[in-house]
């Protein structure tokens, strides 16, 4: 399948909570709020658009992201 048509397929379940059954699972989902919060916008833009290059453009609001360190690490 292709790799976007999955992406936007499973793109919305990101954003449903998860029932947590525990207080760790909670202290766990709430650290990563603010991943997702960052995470968010880009993604968003690769589902409705097809790619985030603004993420790569724009060094005022990206500052340390640069296309080599994303392509490593899209990659894991």
């Amino acid at each position: 399948m292709d790799e976007l048509k999955r992406f936007k397929e499973i793109f919305w379940d990101a954003f449903h909570k998860p029932k947590l059954e525990t207080e760790k699972f909670l202290e766990v989902w709430e650290g990563l709020e603010p991943v997702n919060d960052m995470l968010a916008g880009p993604f968003y833009c690769i589902c409705s658009n097809d790619q985030c290059d603004y993420v790569f453009k724009d060094k005022a609001r990206f500052p340390s992201i640069y296309i080599n360190q994303f392509i490593k690490y899209e990659r894991y």
